[in-house]
């Protein structure tokens, strides 16, 4: 049979379809179990919000990690820091992990890129290409899913600036 200009069996398309069909109510069973299994990542709104909650707790983690790097803090210092970030007013969890707006990513990626910049400062040569790399990206990547990433972006230029002004300052001038 001639389909197109090009030669065509059909034993063997009948044969390709027994096979994909005889794969396929093999597999049904497999991905029963794991439809059960794997029941929030089947239905979008709940991956969303899955998304959203992982987000919240790596930007919990990130103000942890930042509260332990001031000068002075206390245990209960670093636990208030978090408490209170876990803990935030309903407004503010609310509107952090909305699913439409991107807010809880551009927190946690700004935060860890504060916290890469901070590690920066102290970090030797070698580890400080790595660190304003990882910076780098999790500000790219903030900055890609909303535009409020400009705020930690400032903030890390100003760090980072201020790390070594002097520096700066020459690199500017004629």
């Amino acid at each position: 049979q001639v389909r197109g200009g090009h030669l065509i069996d059909d034993s063997a398309l009948n044969d390709r379809a027994d096979d994909l069909l005889g794969y396929i109510a093999k597999n049904v069973a497999d991905d029963h179990r794991h439809r059960h299994c794997c029941a929030d990542f089947d239905d979008p709104a709940r991956a969303f919000a899955l998304a959203s909650v992982l987000f919240y707790l790596l930007f919990v983690g990130a103000v942890v990690r930042l509260a332990a790097l001031v000068p002075g803090a206390t245990r209960a210092v670093v636990l208030g820091a978090g408490l209170y970030v876990a803990f935030a007013p309903p407004f503010v969890t609310r509107y952090s992990l909305s699913n439409d707006g991107n807010y809880v990513e551009v927190l946690a990626l700004g935060t860890w890129s504060l916290l890469f910049a901070i590690r920066l400062a102290s970090a030797g040569a070698r580890d400080r290409i790595a660190l304003a790399l990882a910076a780098g990206l999790a500000l790219g990547l903030a900055f890609w899913c909303h535009i409020l990433a400009v705020i930690p972006l400032v903030a890390v230029a100003l760090f980072v600036l201020a790390m070594d002004l002097r520096s700066a300052l020459r690199a500017f001038s004629p």
